[in-house]
């Protein structure tokens, strides 16, 4: 009985197969890899914009009492490029803020992307300061709200020059610009105080 073997063209045409199979599994492997790490980023940003929304509401919402801080409540700053920061003083809720003295937190764009920069006012210790940036932020809309009164309409403003006084709400924006994000409002003063 006489074996077969594989002819010279048959050897050529599996180890051709072979190599198609391969470099397509390879650009699949790398594709998934890819989009991994795309996904990773993404939720990554997702989440650090969800931490940073929950902070600023809580801070928002106990600004302290004029009489109790000498410095201005809130402040809406324009820089010479057109940005805006949001600089405005804060009791804090919880960890690490506490409720025992007030924070200066700060609200501005930066090289890398939105940043917030608390810091406790009077004391010096390191950690007394929280800093966080969300990436990739390219754009930040501030405006505040008057607190209506009777007979007289209200609109938002993009400045705030009542700094012993708390506005009614704050909007903020921000986000990439084809992506921003629903804006956060935050109302600073309970609707039943008076």
């Amino acid at each position: 009985m006489r074996r077969r073997a594989f002819t010279l063209i048959e050897v050529i045409t599996a180890i051709t197969l072979t190599a198609i199979v391969l470099g397509i599994a390879g650009g699949a492997l790398s594709a998934a890899g890819a989009t991994r790490t795309t996904v990773l980023r993404h939720q990554h940003t997702l989440e650090a914009d969800s931490r940073l929304r929950a902070t600023l509401s809580d801070m928002l919402r106990h600004v302290p009492n004029a009489e109790s801080v000498n410095e201005p409540l809130l402040r809406v700053l324009r820089h010479a490029n057109g940005d805006a920061a949001l600089v405005f003083l804060s009791n804090g809720v919880r960890e690490p803020f506490g409720t025992g003295h007030a924070w200066r937190v700060t609200l501005s764009l930066g090289d890398s992307g939105l940043m917030m920069d608390a810091v406790a006012i009077g004391r010096d210790h390191a950690d007394t300061r929280l800093r966080t940036t969300v990436l990739g932020v390219d754009s930040l809309q501030i405006e505040v709200l008057e607190e209506a009164r009777v007979g007289e309409s209200t609109q938002w403003r993009t400045d705030w020059p009542l700094e012993r006084a708390r506005p009614a709400l704050v909007r903020l924006r921000f986000g990439t610009a084809p992506n921003a994000p629903s804006p956060l409002v935050v109302a600073l003063a309970p609707l039943n105080a008076r």
